[in-house]
């Protein structure tokens, strides 16, 4: 099988639509979002699992984040589970046992992975898959904001979701940038804009970059069961029509003009590398100037969230040392700690996400 691919890239910069066109054709498997390598890093098991109980608990957030998507990637994912049980994998056994068997499942040669914040694990990817490739794709930094706040924030562009959403584009694009200059992470830089203006040409160059021919199938991607099931969640609302272009600078009738200087400030570096074109600098007022500030310090920092996120891991950890009822009562849906919880879940296929 061919060497696996990620696609990754700042959220809203069009990922969801590049998978499904690629899942679209006939010999291309994407699984879709895993957070497999976020978990890894979370759980300190990107090298290896300290226990079983770590795998398990690795494949039961995995099996949660895609159950409410793809009914066939959690039956895989709950069947690799299965064979933890009687064998020990490691953290690579696990991610190519996946994506293997829901290529293999689906007919396909070569398969995929997308979830967009594994663009701040390629390190990760890379050392624990160094054959992988990566497809980046990034879109106009200003355009991800806007669409940052249509599908989290309502549509309002306040002083916090500018800060929050800026802060993560910006250190999205960053860690993007830095997987391009690195000779040992092979892969494509994909622009949304080209995408759907030119997507035939774009999608083509992608085909050949994989190895595969390109198939009129990746164009007609929005008829397909799986994104049109999708699209029923407002944040993909726009997966079950043809790639678009009237969604190209939606930032020049959204943004005002200090929310514009604020982002044209944050993002011109990357912007003038990536050849979006910001508008001209000019001194900040004490305001924006803040809020600038802010967005550098959350770009750099701790993601978001961390301390909790990390606090949370170590429960689970500790809770599988629990009876099974108290662990139970702690986390609903109950944790999959067995090889009869797996298999009710691959017999079951998917349930709802917790």
């Amino acid at each position: 099988m061919s060497a696996p691919f990620f696609v990754v890239g700042p959220p809203r910069s069009g990922t969801s639509l590049l998978t499904e066109a690629l899942d679209a054709h006939p010999r291309l498997a994407v699984v879709p979002e895993t957070w497999i390598f976020h978990l890894l890093w979370r759980l300190r098991s990107s090298g290896r699992f300290p226990s079983r109980r770590h795998a398990f608990l690795v494949l039961d957030r995995a099996w949660h984040y895609v159950s409410w998507s793809d009914p066939l990637a959690a039956r895989v994912v709950a069947e690799v589970a299965l064979r933890a049980a009687r064998e020990p994998l490691g953290p690579r056994e696990v991610v190519v046992a996946i994506g293997e068997e829901y290529a293999r499942r689906r007919g396909a040669s070569a398969w995929g992975e997308k979830t967009p914040i594994h663009a701040l694990h390629e390190e990760e990817i890379s050392a624990l898959l160094p054959e992988a490739r990566y497809i980046r794709i990034v879109r106009d930094p200003r355009d991800v904001v806007v669409s940052w706040a249509d599908a989290w924030n309502g549509g309002r562009l306040d002083e916090a979701c500018l800060v929050r959403a800026a802060s993560s584009v910006l250190r999205h694009l960053r860690s993007v940038l830095e997987g391009t200059d690195l000779p040992d992470r092979p892969g494509l830089l994909v622009r949304y804009e080209e995408l759907v203006t030119e997507p035939r040409r774009v999608l083509g160059g992608i085909c050949g970059y994989l190895g595969v021919p390109f198939d009129e199938s990746v164009l007609g991607f929005h008829r397909l069961e799986r994104p049109v099931r999708l699209s029923g969640v407002p944040a993909h609302g726009n997966l079950a029509t043809r790639l678009r272009a009237d969604l190209v600078g939606r930032h020049r009738d959204r943004l005002d003009g200090p929310a514009r200087a604020l982002l044209e400030a944050a993002f011109r570096r990357v912007m003038d590398r990536l050849g979006y074109v910001p508008g001209p600098a000019g001194p900040l007022p004490p305001r924006l100037r803040r809020q600038l500030a802010a967005i550098e310090r959350r770009s750099c920092g701790p993601l978001p969230g961390h301390l909790r996120r990390h606090v949370s891991s170590r429960l689970r950890v500790a809770a599988t040392h629990l009876p099974r009822a108290a662990s139970a009562r702690l986390f609903r849906p109950g944790l999959a700690l067995t090889p009869e919880d797996w298999r009710r879940r691959a017999e079951s296929g998917a349930a709802a996400v917790s």
